[in-house]
């Protein structure tokens, strides 16, 4: 019984120690700008009531976030109901953000409501002057 109580205490002190906390903030300055895509977009697939379109396009961005981006992702109309969902990845060779140049990708879940888009832009990789971003 002692054994076993030990073994247990062993394991939590190690798992405990294993654990890696990550800490997020306010970011340092906002960017803003106009993206303009070109989308190719392929055949819809139908999966019981959601209809998945697959789309790749190639983007630009201006304003304090300039560059030419690559999209890959899919866009989701649920349940025939309109409502639009895409998942995906943007990805840049060469970008300017706040005067800084580097590369940079993000990944993307966007809402459609109304006209407007909205949503999340999550950045997963970044590199040059942007590795700090």
């Amino acid at each position: 019984m002692k054994k076993n109580f030990l073994v247990s205490l062993v394991l939590v002190i190690i798992l405990s120690l294993a654990t890696i906390t990550a800490f997020a903030g306010p970011p340092d300055n906002d960017v803003e700008g106009e993206w303009c895509y070109l989308p190719f977009i392929m055949e819809p697939e139908i999966h019981g009531k959601n209809t998945f379109i697959y789309i790749v396009d190639v983007g630009e961005w201006t304003g304090t976030f300039l560059g030419i981006s690559k999209d890959i992702g899919t866009t989701i109309i649920h349940d025939g109901s309109g409502k639009l969902n895409y998942l995906g990845f943007v990805s840049f060779e060469e970008v300017t953000v706040d005067g800084k140049t580097g590369t940079l990708e993000m990944r993307v879940n966007g809402m459609l409501h109304d006209t407007e888009w909205e949503g999340h832009w999550v950045i997963t990789r970044r590199g040059g002057d942007l590795s700090g971003l």
